[in-house]
């Protein structure tokens, strides 16, 4: 998981700075920007809360 963790944290800015090249060629967006909105989106999806799955012995 740690070694997962290092190559994402690696390449994540380098592919916003990609994608926040090609969204507009003629102009460049700010990375924050892309990275901001990426990171936002994904921290509300980790706050959404999830539905239990509860195995039949458990269920009264």
């Amino acid at each position: 998981m740690l070694l997962t963790s290092i190559k994402t944290d690696a390449f994540f800015p380098i592919w916003c700075d990609i994608l926040a090249r090609t969204i507009v060629p003629p102009d460049d967006i700010s990375i924050g920007l892309v990275t901001g909105l990426i990171g936002g989106l994904l921290f509300v999806w980790r706050l959404r809360p999830r539905r239990v799955r509860r195995s039949a012995k458990w269920q009264k």
